[in-house]
């Protein structure tokens, strides 16, 4: 249960301790279902883990930065007031983004998540908690990086699995584990996200034919496909540390 701010006439602002307070009840609300999708439909886990993140890099941000986090109750404040409130959010979201890209290193697709991430509890603040936090976060632009799109030949990709030169200088066991997700994602196609969610459920057999079934985060709907070969070799092969296969 989230737990209550008394918000009086007189309060301009909302400090650090109530600001986390406030995006824990968040995080504990999308992962309960108190707070859905516009559709009803409950918040996905990768967007739960996004809002942790986001937790965790506030926290970072405002121990090394030693920013003064606060939230300003908009309906409170008077008329000279406003500016002052759009300059500390401006201030806020440039030290903010400037820490994730120049302290942290992080890349465009990373910090745009954490930024809408952090646009999402402004949301739930107005609309869930009718905490009038002002439209100040909608200047909060996430930024996004256009990745282009490599794709493989058969030769590349058949050199990656079978070429034995090549294997055996994957002598360290994290290198051949990168390998083996890489070919069995240019199986699959899937989203790294719905890559790496995967699990035993997924896979099934009939009548000696391997399938993968998964359900979409993203899209939120079912797709079914054949594996190859090569596919199977690699889900055998983690069989007994990651995968038990549900026989029909």
């Amino acid at each position: 249960m989230a737990k209550k701010i008394n918000i009086t006439k007189k309060d301009k602002t909302l400090n650090k301790e109530q600001f986390f307070q406030l995006l824990e009840d968040f995080i504990n609300d999308s992962k309960t279902g108190r707070r859905t999708k516009k559709n009803g439909q409950r918040i996905q886990p990768a967007s739960i883990l996004h809002y942790h993140y986001l937790k965790l890099q506030l926290k970072d941000f405002c121990d090394n930065v030693n920013f003064d986090l606060k939230l300003y109750i908009d309906d409170n404040l008077s008329y000279n007031q406003k500016p002052v409130a759009k300059r500390y959010y401006k201030k806020f979201y440039l030290q903010f983004t400037n820490f994730l890209f120049i302290k942290k290193k992080y890349f465009d697709n990373y910090v745009g998540l954490l930024i809408n991430s952090l646009k999402a509890f402004f949301n739930y603040l107005i609309q869930e908690r009718h905490i009038s936090v002002g439209n100040y976060h909608k200047s909060f632009y996430p930024p996004k990086e256009e990745i282009p799109i490599i794709a493989l030949s058969v030769e590349q990709l058949n050199f990656i699995i079978y070429d034995e030169q090549f294997n055996q200088q994957l002598v360290e066991k994290n290198l051949v584990q990168i390998r083996d997700v890489f070919v069995f994602g240019c199986a699959v196609a899937l989203r790294i996200s719905d890559l790496l969610s995967l699990n035993f459920k997924n896979l099934v057999i009939m009548q000696g034919v391997h399938y993968l079934k998964v359900k979409s985060q993203k899209t939120n709907t079912y797709t079914s496909m054949k594996l190859p070969d090569f596919a199977v070799d690699i889900i055998n092969k983690y069989q007994k540390k990651t995968v038990a296969c549900c026989q029909i």
